[in-house]
């Protein structure tokens, strides 16, 4: 064996480049793990190769797991059955439950049931075994989409022989998406050392006809302990299904900065109170209701925000908020049913009103001058960017890497930016690497005085522009290859950009387009040599 393999440093880089990637799968469907099962034979092969191999690999092979299965097989007193989904006694609510969900296909595929021959301690070679590769587990997932079905009483059993203690002291990333009966369950598992988790709490199933106060009250106490066996959590995912989130013991998780809410009922805003005043939240990710959210405030410490919404809520949580250094900002929107809403913004319900949209939403990110990357995206809704509202973004946002904005595809050329925007983003905005503006207009023929300016400038770093020019409006290659030169000579990511939407070109304007890349790389290849 070379000597540079008995360095363990040198091994661990090796194997951590064999580290398997477990697949996400949507929710109610089976994910393919023939790529991560193929990484972990490997890792297990080189596990048996030698003792210098084995420790190193085992480590990496056992970090990230998919499910509990491999940890259970060490355990003779847990046996392992499959079958069908619904041979394991689904009562009717929960049959119910796994159709709202979207997973009555998974009825019928076949499952890994693991539960206990018997209440007996477990052999002490076997335990011993068992708590050595418990240790290296620093990554589990617990969730329908993995075929794998543990009874809740196997958790338990294993807390109790392990003193009470997590059966996973070392776990720093829990995904746990089970029915409500399995939340005793998840204490058992949730340990000090958890760092990030993601969880469902999922109130549709009420056997004993809870009222809402007291599922409400339930659920609080669920996180709340959640919380307390928790108590370094970094990033936390919780899915409210059919019940209202109540944020209220989050107030205690002072380590707390990634903070994602996925709703299906409405969230009343002064549950957010707890969050907003945490000075570790640098994250947030939330869909916002179909209510008044002017009384919410704080959020000071935000870096990156994700928000979804009707335009009037979400246009009031942008002015009501006050991060002192927002760096990411993504906007998914739709259009507001409400006549007084719109009213209130000044819009009106008119297939016209694209430029008035953009105006609303855009208006509160200007005053965030630090802002590096903005992603705008709306929901079935007609939306188009003017000139003045690009140039606004421009001198609002100077530090600006990455720009991505849609809207819908056909508009007037009236509604479209022209290419001359580009020069402005070349001007005042130096720093930016990605630029994505579904589609501009050449104004035939270009004016190249407008590059006066930017000549004088620095050669800029911009190296992804995806555009494309407006529809039935003729290309001029040579003029628009060499405004886009000398605007951006560094630009790398045009080809990409051509062969991704060539299925939305008419032939004319692809070949177009070829012919704008190829002399655009013309002029690169004179300016290298």
């Amino acid at each position: 064996m070379h000597q540079a393999l008995h360095n363990l440093d040198v091994l661990t880089e090796i194997f951590h480049h064999m580290d398997p990637t477990i697949p996400q799968a949507p929710l109610g469907r089976r994910c393919s793990s023939s790529i991560n099962w193929a990484d972990r034979r490997n890792l297990a092969i080189a596990a048996r190769v030698s003792r210098t191999f084995s420790e190193q690999a085992l480590s990496v092979l056992w970090r990230k797991l998919d499910n509990f299965a491999p940890l259970l097989r060490l355990l003779s007193t847990v046996v392992h059955t499959r079958g069908p989904w619904n041979h394991w006694r689904i009562n009717n609510t929960d049959r119910n439950n796994l159709h709202q969900r979207r997973l009555s296909d998974m009825c019928t595929m076949p499952y890994s049931y693991y539960r206990l021959r018997d209440n007996k301690p477990p052999d002490a070679a076997q335990w011993a075994r068992f708590q050595r590769y418990a240790r290296l587990v620093s990554s589990i997932e617990h969730t329908l989409s993995t075929g794998v079905v543990v009874d809740a009483r196997v958790f338990s059993w294993l807390a109790r022989h392990d003193n009470g203690a997590s059966p996973l002291p070392l776990l720093r990333k829990l995904v746990w998406c089970r029915p409500s009966k399995y939340n005793k369950a998840l204490f058992c598992i949730v340990s000090s050392s958890l760092a990030c988790l993601e969880v469902e709490f999922n109130g549709s199933a009420n056997p004993a006809k809870l009222s809402m106060a007291q599922q409400d009250k339930i659920y609080e106490n669920t996180l709340r302990k959640l919380i307390s066996h928790a108590p370094n959590l970094q990033e936390l995912k919780i899915s409210y299904t059919h019940i209202r989130p109540a944020l209220g013991p989050m107030a205690s998780c002072n380590r707390l900065r990634k903070l994602t809410l996925v709703l299906t009922s409405a969230l009343d805003f002064p549950v957010l109170d707890p969050v907003a005043d945490l000075d570790t939240l640098t994250d947030l990710d939330i869909a916002l209701p179909d209510e008044d959210p002017s009384n919410v405030s704080g959020f000071r410490a935000l870096q990156r925000l994700t928000v979804h919404g009707e335009v009037p809520q979400l246009v009031r949580f942008l002015s009501a908020i006050s991060p002192l250094r927002l760096l990411e900002a993504e906007i998914l929107f739709r259009e507001s049913k409400s006549e007084a809403d719109n009213n209130a913004l000044g819009l009106m319900q008119t297939g016209n009103n694209v430029i008035g949209l953009v105006q609303a939403v855009t208006h509160p990110l200007l005053r965030l001058h630090t802002l590096e990357c903005v992603r705008v995206r709306p929901r079935l809704c007609p939306l188009a960017w003017s000139d003045v509202t690009l140039y606004a973004m421009a001198a609002a946002w100077p530090n600006l890497r990455v720009l991505a904005l849609q809207h819908r595809d056909w508009l007037r050329a009236a509604e479209i930016p022209s290419v001359y925007s580009l020069a402005v983003f070349a001007r005042l905005c130096p720093r930016l690497q990605e630029l994505h503006i579904p589609r501009m207009h050449p104004r035939l023929p270009l004016d190249t005085s407008v590059l006066g300016s930017v000549d004088s400038l620095p050669v800029h770093g911009l190296r992804v522009l995806r555009t494309k020019c407006s529809s039935g409006v003729g290309v001029d290659p040579a003029a628009l290859a060499g405004f886009l030169y000398r605007v951006f000579p560094r630009l790398e990511g045009l080809r990409e950009c051509v062969e991704e939407i060539q299925g939305g070109m008419r032939a004319r304007e692809y070949e177009q387009w070829i012919d704008v890349l190829q002399r655009m790389q013309a002029l690169q290849l004179a300016r290298q040599q």
